[in-house]
């Protein structure tokens, strides 16, 4: 039986009668969205309403003519996460290998959130010139 929606006009107002068997199946599925939809909001208001994460950048790229890199960590823009950033910049800046400068941050307490590639293009060849590392460590 195809899919029928037939108005029927009870005390002056229209209504819609579906098919017994598509009505059933509309309920599931609207239920099933309305719970994936309630999930996913408290789920990001949750995480985003405790703020318990500090954020971090690491730029990492490497210096010409060398095999140590050159880091920049970026904790934010307040004169404390400044002096914070400088610090693990001195500490990290000369490692050899962007491995060596991503256990250092873990082993400071930070999780790997995500890493972005720089790549770079002359005269047809190119490759990767950096990485961008986001990591996150909770609030203490």
């Amino acid at each position: 039986m195809p899919y029928m929606i037939v108005p029927k006009l009870i005390k002056e107002e229209i209504y819609f009668q579906l098919n017994p068997e598509k009505m059933k199946t509309l309920k599931a599925i609207s239920k099933l969205l309305l719970t994936s939809i309630i999930f996913f909001v408290l789920a990001k208001t949750a995480d985003c309403q405790t703020n318990d994460y500090e954020y971090v950048y690491v730029s990492v790229n490497g210096k010409i003519f060398s095999r140590k890199l050159n880091v920049e960590v970026d904790f934010g823009d307040k004169a404390d996460q400044i002096k914070k950033g400088e610090v693990y910049r001195d500490s990290l800046t000369g490692k050899k290998s962007y491995i060596a400068v991503l256990n250092f941050m873990l082993k400071s307490g930070y999780e790997l959130v995500e890493t972005l590639e720089f790549t770079s293009t002359f005269q047809g060849t190119g490759g990767t010139s950096g990485v961008g590392i986001i990591m996150r460590k909770k609030r203490e």
